[in-house]
Order: structure tokens, then sequence, then C-alpha cells
């Protein structure tokens, strides 16, 4: 195994990491689908081009980052980790708003952070 200085980065690591969680969300985003199907509702398309947005942008992030990999986590790695996650699965979360023309970005990102965290707070 490979040892990793304490004072360096470990970037690839992090990205392979939010890529797997991009992919997942890509996933649960399939489910809203059905529902916009079942009440006949005009967002399908909105729906599906932000699963293929987010799915693409994971994908890419997850596999061009697996090769060579270190699986060692440092504090420093755990914490920008989390930090990046909350930020990239709301700002993908938010595409669904912005992309049916519901509201701005400004007005989806904080719906989306609202839900994500489950505040209560909402615009609607």
């Amino acid at each position: 195994m490979k040892k990793i200085k304490h004072n360096t980065l470990n970037i690839r690591l992090i990205f392979n990491m939010l890529g797997m969680i991009l992919l997942i969300e890509a996933v649960f985003m399939i489910f809203p689908i059905f529902f916009s199907l079942y009440y006949k509702g005009d967002d399908f398309i909105a729906f599906l081009t932000s699963i293929l947005i987010t799915f693409l942008a994971g994908f890419i992030m997850y596999f061009s980052t697996k090769k060579n990999l270190s699986n060692y986590f440092t504090r420093r790695e755990s914490f920008m980790l989390v930090s990046f996650a909350w930020l990239f699965i709301s700002f993908f979360g938010a595409l669904p708003f912005v992309i049916s023309g519901a509201m701005n970005f400004t007005d989806a990102f904080f719906e989306t952070v609202s839900g994500f965290t489950t505040t209560g707070s909402s615009i609607l």
C-alpha cells in the first residue's frame, strides 16, 4: 500500500467519491418521473434532462478518477468531501427547477438545500 503524506490532499479520491454520490443522486431522481407521469405533469423532460446531466457528471467524475486510487482518507479530505457533497447534490438537485422554468437558479438552489437539509424553509 502506498503511503500518503499527511500534508497533501488527495483530490482524486474526493472527486471519485463525489462522482459516486452524484450517480446515487441520479438514481433517486428517477422517482419524481413516475409521479410526473402519473399526474400528467409537463415536467417529465426537465426531470429526464436533469437525470442525464447528473448521471453524466457523476459517471465522468467517478470513472476518470478510479484508476490507482488510494482509499486512505485523512480528516481534511473527509471535511472537503462532506462540504463539496452538500454543494454538488444541491446544485444538481436544483436542475429540475431551473430546466422546467419553475424558478431561477438562486431560488431553486435555496429550495433544494432546504429539502436536503429538511429545514422546512421554503420560498414556494
